[in-house]
């Protein structure tokens, strides 16, 4: 039961419960990869933009949750360098009135 249109063989079927429901001939379908990969673990397919997307927000998390780390490391740093010279010059108040 070849399927023939123009004088050419059908190339691609529809299949569902192992029954043949529709022929397709080459000029009648097309099949395009969007943001091809050459990653060996897509087997020569693309890389959906939700995959893409949710690498991208996961990166941006961590960058903010790194930055957020470093920025407030270095704010106590600066709270504590201002502390320390504030105690150690009411230490230094507290010595002299002492000798007093």
């Amino acid at each position: 039961m070849a399927h023939e249109k123009y004088g050419y063989q059908a190339k691609y079927v529809q299949e569902w419960n192992s029954r043949i429901y529709t022929y397709f001939f080459p000029w009648e379908l097309s099949f395009g990869i969007r943001n091809k990969s050459s990653d060996i673990f897509t087997n020569g397919y693309g890389v959906s933009e939700l995959e893409d997307m949710v690498q991208i927000v996961t990166w941006l998390l961590f960058c903010m949750q790194y930055n957020g780390i470093s920025f407030r490391r270095a704010a106590i740093l600066k709270v504590l360098k201002k502390l320390c010279k504030y105690l150690l010059n009411i230490k230094v108040i507290c010595i002299i009135f002492a000798k007093k």
